[in-house]
């Protein structure tokens, strides 16, 4: 089910940290390095189990246009909370990324260049309760600049109660391996770390993050 939306943005993209913390629909705020954040934006028309689905949707709103107004209203309280990005952005309503898992939606923003690291996920990685994740790079090995930038994101995690890494990172000619547990919704943590990647792309060459799960180990079923 759609339960909420996740934004993954650069600091620089919201209108005010503190604004963002306070907002009614807003939940869930993590505090990424390099100045990203990530946030759930909850809304009441998330728990329409109709909501999204090609068809159902659009008849529905059809049929009642305070739907559809309800609609708009949520949208636009999305596009407030990032003012800055919407600002400098010829069309509205575009993200610079977009990943869906079972849970969310995972929605990327930044005003700088972005070089998408391509993103190969098990079936469950929004909700795996344990992980690994392998950054395979495109010449040369991976460079220290990436390992280093894996474990900023371990550490914040580790501080924030919600990774626990499992053995150290370790290299295996041109591919780095982290192994990691999550106490919460490790797609908000996936998805942070292939948009810290993607940012850092042009220092790295990094090529491919696949995500492994241990399907033992998905939320909720008591690993």
């Amino acid at each position: 089910m759609h339960r909420f939306d996740t934004f993954v943005v650069r600091d620089d993209c919201v209108i005010d940290l503190n604004a963002l913390q306070r907002h009614p629909n807003v939940q869930h705020v993590l505090r990424m390095p390099r100045g990203w954040v990530v946030y759930e934006f909850h809304h009441e028309l998330f728990r329409d189990p109709d909501f999204l689905i090609e068809g159902v949707w659009r008849e529905k709103m059809e049929r009642f246009p305070e739907l559809r107004q309800a609609r708009i209203e949520m949208l636009q309280q999305e596009q407030v909370l990032l003012a800055p990005w919407y600002a400098k952005q010829k069309r509205l309503g575009n993200a610079d990324g977009i990943l869906a898992s079972s849970d969310c939606t995972y929605y990327v923003f930044s005003l700088s260049h972005m070089r998408w690291v391509d993103f190969l996920p098990d079936e469950g990685w929004g909700s795996a309760r344990e992980f690994t994740v392998s950054l395979t790079a495109e010449s040369d090995g991976v460079p220290d600049v990436a390992s280093r930038l894996a474990q900023e994101w371990l550490a914040c995690g580790k501080n924030a109660g919600e990774l626990e890494p499992v053995g150290d990172p370790a290299r295996t000619g041109h591919t780095l391996v982290l192994r990691t547990q999550s106490s919460a919704f490790s797609g908000h943590w996936l998805a942070a770390l292939w948009a810290l990647f993607s940012d850092a792309r042009w220092k790295m060459d990094l090529q491919r993050m696949r995500i492994t799960v241990d399907n033992d180990c998905l939320s909720g079923d008591g690993c």
